[in-house]
């Protein structure tokens, strides 16, 4: 299992563990990491999106880490869960609110138009932080612990499900 990331070239490889604590992530050491990358080599091709087949390139357009984040599903979730690009799944994207994001509109009885104002008001919050927090995670994800990933209201609770 590896964790989305910025990309590029692999210069040492990070395994996943269940730990006492939950899961937990550590560097490998280079000659281990060097076989890592051989044997993980399909896990480092991406999670494929649950609704279009196409892969997540990055921790940036993930609806997976978005709930991760938000503290909607814990870590060990990451592992069972489906993963869809944040434009297949305009139910939760259009809660994004961020000049950068293009907010996709959802439509029937889940469209936020047809939802309460206070609900939706706290649900833009939560949904655009944990979208900016996804943006920093890319730039920063490979030396970034996964227990540090949620947002600080939701670290604790994540981790220590």
């Amino acid at each position: 299992m590896s964790i989305l990331r910025k990309g590029g070239r692999v210069s040492r490889a990070v395994a996943i563990v269940l730990t006492s604590r939950g899961w937990d992530q550590f560097q490998v050491p280079a000659k281990t990491g060097d076989l890592c990358e051989r044997v993980m080599a399909k896990c480092d091709q991406g999670y494929l999106c649950d609704v279009c087949g196409e892969e997540v390139d990055n921790i940036s357009e993930s609806d997976l880490y978005l709930r991760f984040v938000t503290g909607q599903i814990t870590s060990q979730a990451l592992l069972a869960s489906p993963e869809r690009h944040l434009k297949c799944n305009p139910i939760v994207a259009q809660f994004i609110v961020a000049e950068q994001f293009e907010t996709p509109t959802a439509d029937g009885p889940f469209a936020k138009s047809e939802m309460d104002p206070p609900y939706v008001a706290e649900q833009e919050d939560l949904m655009t932080r944990g979208w900016q927090r996804l943006q920093e995670l890319y730039e920063i994800s490979d030396q970034t612990p996964l227990t540090d990933y949620p947002l600080p209201e939701f670290r604790r609770s994540t981790s220590d499900r």
